[in-house]
């Protein structure tokens, strides 16, 4: 839950603060602002479960004192469509005056008015209602994994032991599978997971956009099956994305009678953040050998040591075997490690989707290298590989 307290006054943030963190609030999803302008400018990025409002307030840093600025706060979050609406507000005054020529002003609107209640126990038990209305209600999530299949790809994961639970929605043909983990420092993370309903960059596109609009995560993983680049990548290795574009994307034309494409795709790039986190992790062979050496049975594993990469990875709506094809893929990025069908489509659409955008993790592992030789034999190794190192990286927080 995310908090946002308009007052000019710091004793009463503190106040207000306190109840916050008694109802188990985190001090860093406390924002304060001291005037209207201010606080308009933090509603233009960041959605607020619950606003407290002091009736007067001035209106930026440089006025004084606005005996109506709380209710004009009001008028504001109902005409403007550049901000986003707050789930709830709760006006506060110590005023005996302001409360009563302004209590129907909020009344009215559903919000609800604080005189002489405003005490930590009060903001507390406020709060701790709240966040049942939220949590009964929410089907918000910290994490969701995709995959493009269900076998081998969402098995793989949903073999990992947590405790999952199958669920659906109304008027949603997907299944999903639900979870949570608990972190060092008692934290917990709750996670969704699904699969697309068929391999390539459109059908991962619709799923991420359905999946940011209904669960709101703050992380999407895709995890997966890909094809490598021979001589770059062994088989079963792991590759993070970092860089992803559509290797299809361009102008098809003639150039001396043989057909040429023009590439002209964009390119979008994984969180610097998180890089140089998996850079730090790749550099310590952090997790591999454990993954290598845990390897259910039953499972085919090469005898080569497991290792993970970050690279440039590219996408496209064909399964390839064909080595002219991969030849002119490798001439739009020499340095390219794998070649897939949906991680710039989950990237493009997590990217267009809200407005707090989901940092976005494509993981796949090589299970071919896209020549003739192509065969499934390698498919459910790289599809555990890629499940368990994403399990990984959430089950140790790496990314907070």
């Amino acid at each position: 839950m995310k908090i946002l307290v308009i007052d000019d006054s710091f004793d009463k943030m503190r106040l207000i603060a306190t109840g916050a963190t008694e109802a188990g609030i985190k001090i860093e999803n406390i924002i304060h602002k001291t005037n209207v302008f201010d606080a308009l400018i933090e509603l233009k990025k960041t959605l607020f479960d619950l606003v407290f409002v002091d009736i007067q307030i001035p209106e930026d840093a440089t006025s004084d004192i606005n005996v109506n600025g709380g209710v004009e706060f009001i008028e504001h979050l109902e005409l403007r469509d550049d901000i986003l609406k707050p789930l709830h507000v709760i006006a506060i005054t110590s005023h005996h005056d302001a409360y009563i020529s302004n209590l129907n002003s909020f009344l009215n609107k559903g919000w609800g008015v604080l005189s002489n209640q405003t005490t930590p126990d009060n903001i507390k038990n406020i709060i701790e209602s709240r966040m049942r209305l939220y949590n009964h209600n929410s089907t918000n999530f910290d994490i969701a994994i995709i995959t493009a299949l269900v076998r081998p790809e969402l098995e793989a994961l949903l073999n990992i032991k947590l405790e999952w639970e199958r669920f659906t929605l109304d008027n949603d043909p997907t299944v999903y599978y639900k979870t949570s983990i608990d972190l060092p420092n008692n934290l917990t993370k709750t996670i969704v997971t699904c699969s697309c309903p068929d391999m390539g960059m459109v059908s991962a596109s619709a799923i991420t956009t359905k999946i940011c609009i209904k669960f709101n995560p703050k992380y999407i993983y895709m995890c997966g099956i890909s094809a490598g680049i021979k001589g770059k990548v062994n088989l079963g290795d792991i590759i993070v994305g970092e860089t992803l574009w559509d290797w299809g994307f361009g102008k098809l034309t003639i150039s001396d009678g043989m057909p040429l494409l023009q590439h002209g795709a964009n390119h979008l790039s994984i969180d610097n953040r998180v890089k140089n986190n998996l850079k730090d992790i790749q550099a310590t062979r952090t997790f591999l050998d454990d993954i290598y050496r845990e390897t259910p049975n039953g499972i085919n594993r090469p005898h080569h040591p497991l290792n993970a990469h970050i690279g440039p990875m590219a996408s496209g709506s064909v399964v390839l075997e064909d080595p002219d094809t991969v030849a002119l893929i490798k001439g739009q990025q020499r340095n390219i490690l794998a070649i897939e069908m949906e991680g710039y489509g989950v990237m493009a659409a997590a990217e267009l989707s809200v407005s707090e955008k989901p940092k976005v993790i494509i993981i796949k592992s090589i299970c071919d290298f896209a020549d003739p030789e192509k065969n499934d034999n390698w498919q459910t190794y790289a599809a555990y590989t890629s499940a368990r190192y994403t399990y990984e990286l959430i089950k140790n927080n790496i990314f907070g």
